[in-house]
């Protein structure tokens, strides 16, 4: 048995146009995996100078537009990518989700980045209909399993608690790390968050204001193996 270590960080790149100061902050971050939301094309030949630093990614993007732009999620990883795939929402042609199965020195794990819709008006529908395909993929994965993103719901919410109580996860250690929008800073709203399962122990903190309406988080992973 040993015990394995690993630091991750999501992000949110649209509508931040500050590119460098994203890139500066992911490049000194020592996060061996990075998840991003909201990559435009623009923003994917922006990241491409993190190459060197994390040189497996997975990238897809929405198959509808949102203000005329293709949005997209995106992961970056130090350790090989054994294996990957996005959920994408045919209704509304949003890549809610990517699963990636990490081939950490070892050991595997995996990561499912989500981004769902928001609870409004007539995205509540894709919202309920991501979170029951979310249900589903989270109970099936193998292996360590680290869920993380932007739920578009707090702790607080009977969904939330409901997808913990479905799924045999719990939420990363850390308190509440509010995150949006992200000029209130500890008087935000915790609406990115972090879950485990399968003997994870995850601790997740907020990290700086980079430019984007919602603070990275930034979770330190670890499991026996």
């Amino acid at each position: 048995m040993g015990e394995f270590e690993t630091k991750t960080s999501l992000a949110r790149t649209a509508p931040n146009s500050n590119r460098a100061t994203v890139s500066a902050y992911l490049a000194s971050s020592s996060a061996d995996l990075v998840f991003l939301t909201e990559v435009t094309p623009d923003w994917l030949a922006a990241l491409s100078d993190l190459d060197k630093i994390y040189p497996h990614r997975h990238h897809m993007g929405d198959t509808a537009l949102t203000d005329g732009v293709r949005l997209g999620v995106m992961v970056l990883s130090k350790d090989p990518l054994i294996e990957t795939r996005t959920l994408v929402d045919g209704p509304s042609g949003h890549a809610f989700a990517q699963i990636a199965r990490v081939d950490r020195p070892g050991a595997s794990w995996t990561l499912i980045g989500v981004h769902l819709h928001k609870p409004l008006f007539d995205e509540a529908r894709h919202q309920y209909r991501q979170l029951k395909a979310l249900t589903r993929v989270i109970r099936d994965a193998p292996g360590p399993v680290i869920v993380a993103g932007d739920f578009n719901m707090t702790p607080f919410s009977p969904k939330f608690r409901t997808l913990l109580s479905e799924t045999g996860t719990s939420r990363a250690a850390g308190g509440l790390n509010p995150s949006w929008p992200s000029w209130t800073g500890p008087f935000g709203i915790p609406i990115d968050n972090v879950l485990a399962k399968r003997g994870v122990r995850a601790r997740t903190t907020v990290g700086p204001h980079v430019g984007s309406d919602h603070r990275p988080m930034v979770t330190e992973v670890e499991w026996d193996g």
